[in-house]
């Protein structure tokens, strides 16, 4: 069974550093985009790491406990990067192994910077083929 003990230690160092750091700065894009994703779901937790011993850990932009919800957000075009692979390997590895998760979803937002977002044709057929939900949200 699942220990959430990571995720506990996890969910107090980011209120720790949101409280001491988050207003001395202005939000990057991608903290922006997490930030609204967050505010979207009450009681969820920014940054969250989910570890397992036998895959490794992943760090999920938001977690949702009581739905079992881990949403990761990406700004701009996202191509199917090693980086961007593993974390879709460890994130289809928690759908099918992980209790605690019932749900993964990929939010993509356009970046303003370029006008570009969502993920490649590669990523968005990686992601179906994982069975991880995604979303492009053109605002």
């Amino acid at each position: 069974m699942w220990n959430k003990t990571t995720r506990i230690a996890t969910f107090a160092l980011v209120i720790f550093a949101v409280t001491a750091f988050g207003a001395t700065g202005s939000a990057t894009a991608g903290d922006a985009a997490r930030n609204t994703i967050a505010s979207q779901y009450a009681g969820s937790t920014i940054g969250t790491t989910i570890a397992h011993p036998a895959v490794g850990s992943r760090l999920v932009d938001v977690w949702v406990d009581r739905l079992g919800l881990a949403v990761e957000s990406k700004v701009g075009l996202t191509g199917l990067s090693p980086a961007v692979s593993k974390e879709l390997e460890l994130d289809q590895w928690l759908l099918e192994n992980d209790p605690d998760v019932h749900k993964i979803e990929w939010e993509f937002r356009i970046s303003k910077q370029t006008g570009q977002g969502g993920p490649s044709q590669k990523l968005a057929n990686a992601l179906d083929d994982a069975g991880v939900q995604w979303s492009e949200i053109l605002e």
